[in-house]
């Protein structure tokens, strides 16, 4: 624990990104993830690795979360409905999942491409679907869905039980949430989908290089989750 690092952190207002940077503490070696609720208030952050301490956090305390908040690896997906590939990540995420499911969290952010209304359509629908509690049961039907119009929108929210009503209300209003995604995407360098960062460290490789990646972060964390390794390496705890 002898070489410095300086983490930076982002907080969240409501729904939506509050770009304060502050100094927490210092750490050693390449850290990634982090959630101190105690101690931090509710803080839960990606943080790159100290050779990039120029390139922002990943806030993922106000994104859609499946798997344990104290998983050892955590995976950030920047991904579009739309996107065939983005269809292939998830496929591969899936097995993993079902694989470990005490070792890994999925954490969804959407980025889309200029012009594409499709995606951005679903994406404000999952977005929607997920006020009602169901983003991840909706989200699985838009990865499966042959369409992305208006009416099989609508179809999937009856198919996953949603106040259907309630639902088309919601979605027109979800466009900023999903504008702050791609705002902190292109912050990060994202440049397209899927790109996702799997404990900080970004990957755009193919889906079939996901086991082992994932794999190795296990190997790292020796045991240990994430967040205690790190609360460890800020002096939070013995």
């Amino acid at each position: 624990m002898a070489r410095k690092t300086i983490v930076r952190t982002a907080v969240t207002v409501g729904a939506l990104l509050v770009g304060a940077v502050a100094i927490l503490g210092l750490c050693s070696g390449v850290l990634s993830f982090f959630e101190l609720d105690d101690a931090l208030g509710g803080l839960t952050v990606i943080m790159l690795s100290d050779d990039r301490d120029d390139s922002p956090i990943i806030p993922v305390a106000d994104a859609p979360t499946t798997g344990p908040s104290d998983a050892a690896v955590t995976i950030v997906v920047f991904g579009d409905y739309q996107d065939p590939y983005t269809r292939e990540a998830y496929v591969a995420l899936a097995s993993l999942m079902a694989e470990l499911p005490d070792d890994l969290r999925i954490v969804h952010r959407h980025f889309l491409l200029q012009g594409d209304e499709r995606g951005l359509a679903a994406a404000t629908a999952a977005i929607a679907a997920g006020r009602q509690g169901a983003f991840w049961a909706y989200h699985r039907k838009l990865l499966d869905a042959e369409s992305l119009d208006d009416d099989a929108l609508l179809a999937i929210a009856g198919q996953v039980e949603l106040n259907v009503e309630v639902f088309d209300v919601a979605r027109s209003d979800r466009w900023l949430e999903v504008d702050a995604d791609i705002e902190l995407g292109e912050q990060l360098g994202v440049r397209g989908t899927p790109t996702l960062f799997i404990n900080g460290k970004k990957f755009e490789g193919v889906p079939e290089d996901l086991a082992g990646l994932v794999t190795a972060e296990l190997a790292a964390a020796d045991g240990q989750t994430y967040a205690r390794r790190v609360e460890v390496n800020l002096g939070l705890v013995d």
